[in-house]
């Protein structure tokens, strides 16, 4: 499981630009409920001078998958931060979906 968040870690570290650097605590799974919950616990680091503080996500783990319900809790712990530090694309840039290469209405 710390493979699994280590890999999510290094899959977002690029969303932040170098402006946040995100740490494993912990992370542990534990049967309740008739489920089992996977909790991850991470330091979120912004940049110098801020203060670090912890991001906490936790997940009933699809069909028992470990691995996919560590990724999620994660991506759980950590989704509204992320919006902070990613930057935001520029609605008049073009893209998929966007000029000549649109659909007619």
């Amino acid at each position: 499981m710390r493979a699994a968040v280590e890999a999510t870690i290094r899959a977002l570290a690029p969303l932040c630009e170098g402006q946040l650097r995100l740490e494993l605590r912990g992370v542990r799974s534990l049967r309740a409920f008739d489920a089992v919950l996977v909790i991850v616990a991470l330091l979120a680091r912004p940049e110098p001078g801020e203060v670090p503080y912890r991001l906490i996500g936790s997940v009933a783990a699809p069909d028992e998958d470990l691995i996919r319900g560590t990724v999620m809790a994660v991506l759980d712990a950590v989704n509204r931060v992320m919006e902070g530090y990613t930057p935001m694309p520029d609605p008049g840039a073009a893209g998929p979906g966007s000029g000549s290469d649109a659909p007619p209405p």
